[in-house]
């Protein structure tokens, strides 16, 4: 940064009160200081603007990371949560083709019964046992629909959210989508930063050397090693 006795307004004010004294070697001398402070703190904007622009791309970076691994975890959530839904599934088959065989044994018990009623008396005691198959059979198949309606319910929810994952899983895609479709925009920045920063930079070597005419300045390398592609 220039000294306090070399910022722009006291160079300029310098040129000028040469100037009106017609000093032309010292107005020139004080505008060409003017220039170089300029340049100087030209250059210096530009490059705050690449490293200001560096640290968003290094931020973006992080945040495709993050959202990637989101979009990653909820597609594995997604695929646990459609595989307890297909063992469900299947579970609640089961239920039904039990309830269908529990119904046919009804039916069968049934038919007996009516043959056991006809022979009453002889056969009081087969009767009363087979009352009992009966009442068992029927506990069974109570059980057997309050599972299934067990079943049926937590399906529904599985299904709304399975619904809810997927709508979810298409968001976090398209942010992350978004996030990708910005780096373009940020590395263009960096880019233009750059030139700005190299026309800058040729500005102020330009004035040294008008100032320094005799001394032979090596060209300083730019830092291109420090940026980010």
């Amino acid at each position: 940064m220039p000294a306090d006795k070399e910022t722009p307004e006291y160079l300029l004010h310098r040129a000028r009160e040469a100037m009106s004294k017609g000093a032309v070697h010292d107005a020139k001398s004080a505008a060409l200081g003017l220039a170089l402070a300029m340049a100087q703190i030209e250059l210096d904007q530009a490059e705050a603007a690449v490293a200001a622009a560096e640290q968003r791309l290094v931020e973006n970076a992080q945040s495709i990371r993050n959202a990637q691994d989101a979009v990653d975890l909820a597609a594995r959530n997604l695929l646990q949560t459609e595989e307890l839904l297909a063992t469900r599934d299947g579970e609640c088959s089961a239920c039904r083709e039990h309830i269908t065989a529990l119904d046919d044994s009804l039916v069968q018990f049934e038919a007996e019964l009516k043959d056991i009623d006809a022979q009453i008396e002889a056969l009081q005691q087969r009767r009363a046992e087979q009352v009992n198959r009966i009442g068992n059979k029927q506990l069974e198949k109570e059980d057997v629909l309050n599972n299934e309606s067990r079943l049926q319910t937590e399906i529904e929810a599985l299904k709304q959210e399975v619904e809810g994952m997927h709508q979810h899983l298409e968001e976090l895609q398209l942010d992350t989508k978004d996030k990708i479709d910005s780096k373009s925009g940020i590395e263009m920045d960096i880019c233009l930063a750059r030139e700005e920063a190299e026309t800058r930079r040729a500005a102020l070597e330009a004035i040294k050397l008008t100032l320094n005419p005799a001394t032979d300045i090596p060209e300083e390398a730019p830092p291109g090693n420090g940026y980010l592609l």
